[in-house]
């Protein structure tokens, strides 16, 4: 025995109530538009300008720029390219190499104790700086910190000497 459906019941029945059968409205017949003649209008040309100089100052026309004049800026601009190019080489080398050594320092367990006095500011921002860390799931601590900031100081002064952070700030 073969069960028949009612087609025409169910499609009766989704049709407009359904968000997956909408119903087609039945378009509005569109007014048919009038045409109406389009009008022309043509302007005067444009005086043409004139440049009148301020005081002191001379126009000089744009084919007076010599080709020479321009030649030596391109040069320079290539110039300035390569060695702004060479120093962030330079200093991504440096970041990596001090990221590396500071890395390494600090998973060294260290047995060696130092106190450190801080204003209640410094102490404040420390602690906001851990709990932000904490707040994105990195465990960090206070001491961790304090090691961090010191090997990156002792780094960049291995590194730079006078041209350290510490020689900087020490000789003021």
């Amino acid at each position: 025995m073969v069960k028949k459906l009612n087609v025409t019941g169910i499609t009766n029945e989704l049709q407009g109530a359904s968000v997956f059968f909408p119903s087609h409205p039945t378009p509005l017949p569109s007014p048919t538009p009038k045409e109406e003649p389009i009008e022309t209008v043509t302007l005067p040309p444009l005086p043409p300008v004139e440049v009148v100089p301020l005081k002191n100052e001379t126009v000089v026309p744009t084919e007076a720029v010599a080709p020479e004049i321009q030649k030596p800026v391109v040069k320079e601009k290539k110039k300035a390219s390569v060695q702004s190019r060479e120093q962030a080489s330079k200093l991504a080398s440096y970041h990596a190499s001090v990221l590396a050594k500071i890395n390494k320092a600090v998973r060294e367990i260290g047995k060696e104790v130092s106190y450190t006095r801080l204003t209640q500011e410094e102490k404040r921002r420390v602690l906001d700086i851990i709990y932000s860390f904490k707040s994105t799931g990195v465990k960090t601590t206070e001491n961790e910190l304090m090691r961090i900031a010191l090997n990156f100081l002792l780094e960049d002064y291995d590194l730079q000497k006078k041209g350290s952070i510490l020689h900087k700030v020490l000789h003021q």
